[in-house]
């Protein structure tokens, strides 16, 4: 990184003197004693030149300053405030691979209704947490004044979740009913 910026502030000073030899004046010299491609007086440019190069090594100087790590101040360690654990949790595959004979055609059919039961339940479960939460974000959004259009289409969604909740629960008793 200091390297990259020692070289952008030593071209930007290359490019200033350059740019300073082209647009300076030519000189008053007789064509005799100059060459051709040389139009300008090399003498009267120097101070110039100096100062643009003076200029160059100050903007380094200053590049090294806001690069270097003694300039900053330390930033002190200090515990974060939640570390995840490090160690895997065990899946719980027991309950959703199928142990049985494969051969077993009712009995592979009684696992998959069983996680299809799983899922629905969980499904109802996790709805009335998830519908709570969303009540409280109404009443919330009521009391600091959302827009009737928002307040809408939040209703909207715990109706949507509620009727899938209800559904689940007739499809859930169905299920029972029928074993």
């Amino acid at each position: 990184m200091k390297k990259l910026i020692v070289t952008l502030v030593l071209l930007a000073a290359a490019l200033l003197v350059c740019n300073y030899l082209r647009t300076a004046e030519p000189s008053s010299m007789s064509a005799k004693r100059q060459p051709v491609l040389n139009h300008s007086d090399p003498v009267s440019k120097a101070p110039k030149i100096e100062e643009a190069l003076a200029h160059a090594s100050e903007l380094k100087e200053q590049a090294v300053e806001l690069d270097s790590p003694e300039t900053a101040e330390p930033t002190p360690i200090r515990q974060p405030d939640y570390l995840p654990p490090i160690a895997q949790r065990e899946a719980k595959t027991s309950g959703y691979q199928y142990q049985g004979d494969l051969d077993d055609h009712q009995a592979y059919l009684q696992f998959q209704h069983q996680q299809q039961a799983d899922v629905k339940q969980a499904y109802i479960v996790a709805a009335k947490v998830k519908v709570e939460q969303l009540k409280e974000l109404l009443a919330r959004g009521e009391r600091e004044g959302i827009s009737e259009e928002q307040r809408q289409f939040a209703r909207g969604k715990i109706a949507a979740i509620e009727k899938m909740s209800a559904e689940l629960k007739e499809q859930l008793k169905a299920q029972a009913i029928a074993q």
